[in-house]
């Protein structure tokens, strides 16, 4: 048994929250299961008391830390794995604009923070060779750290539970939050260039509403349990991100329910070349959270 540290910006154990705060919970959930001491901090409770008492830092999504708490809490820990969801430790813009030359020489979150974060790191957790691609090319120099893709994991058992059946209804589309980074404007051009389908996204409404033909439906936030039963009413589901995206938890939920999927090559789950072989993708997401302390347990 090894005494694990998990640092989070939110209490995914009160509350999921968004993808991030899914996938951790799974991920902390099988640490207890198979016999780790895994403990989680947040902001609110941060302090560097005992630090040196745990075999191994977990770094998740730390927006929210303060940086000097990060630096000491990795310098004092015995070993550091970052488990990277974004981009939040060297660009918070980095959803938003593509990678630029100057993004290696320049930006003073990559070279204020970014290269004292990572000096500390021991291991890395990335979503897909897009995720760990777009980091290289901004800190080539983290070719050296230990690492594995590993997709986020998904609770398959949610979507197999579903035991009623659901008619699929022809020409219908389903989407997440329309977002600037996750392709709102190529959304809208394709939603008007294909008024033969119906269109529903989930989550709230875009600021630009207005614009959106009559063949779109804004349905609102909506259970996370509840998201499967409708994308296993619909044949699509679309997402056409501008710039790289490290996984998309809600592409790789959507074709598990069976959807075909509308999307690009910056979605990182569809960089794996298991993406459209169902039982593989299944198989995959099911095992992440063992591939995960597996990896932690080759770090400690």
């Amino acid at each position: 048994m090894r005494k694990i540290l998990f640092l989070q910006d939110y209490n995914f154990l009160a509350q999921p929250g968004g993808g991030a705060e899914l996938s951790d919970g799974l991920i902390f959930a099988y640490g207890l299961e198979i016999g780790h001491n895994v403990n989680l901090m947040t902001p609110e409770q941060a302090t560097l008391e005992n630090i040196e008492a745990y075999d191994c830092l977990i770094v998740s999504n730390a927006t929210r830390f303060k940086a000097e708490f990060l630096f000491e809490a990795m310098s004092r820990a015995k070993k550091t794995v970052f488990y990277a969801h974004d981009f939040w430790d060297i660009c918070k813009w980095r959803l938003y604009k593509n990678n630029r030359e100057t993004c290696r020489t320049k930006c003073p979150r990559m070279n204020s923070f970014g290269k004292q974060f990572w000096g500390n790191v021991d291991g890395a957790v990335w979503l897909s060779s897009k995720h760990r691609e777009s980091y290289l090319f901004s800190m080539p120099e983290l070719v050296e750290i230990p690492y594995i893709l590993m997709p986020s994991p998904i609770d398959i058992w949610e979507i197999d539970e579903i035991k009623e059946e659901i008619k699929r209804i022809p020409n219908t589309v389903i989407g997440g939050n329309v977002l600037p980074f996750k392709g709102a404007k190529e959304i809208l051009k394709y939603c008007r260039s294909h008024r033969e389908y119906t269109f529903n996204f989930i989550g709230a409404e875009p600021e630009n509403v207005s614009e959106f033909p009559s063949n779109v439906n804004f349905v609102g936030r909506v259970n996370h349990k509840d998201v499967y039963r409708l994308m296993k009413s619909h044949e699509f589901a679309i997402e056409l991100p501008t710039t790289t995206q490290p996984y998309e938890r809600f592409i790789s939920e959507a074709s598990l329910c069976g959807c075909k999927i509308i999307g690009n090559d910056n979605i990182g789950v569809m960089s794996y070349s298991w993406f459209d072989d169902y039982n593989e993708h299944k198989k995959q997401v099911s095992t992440s959270p063992k591939l995960f302390w597996k990896f932690v347990e080759s770090i400690i």
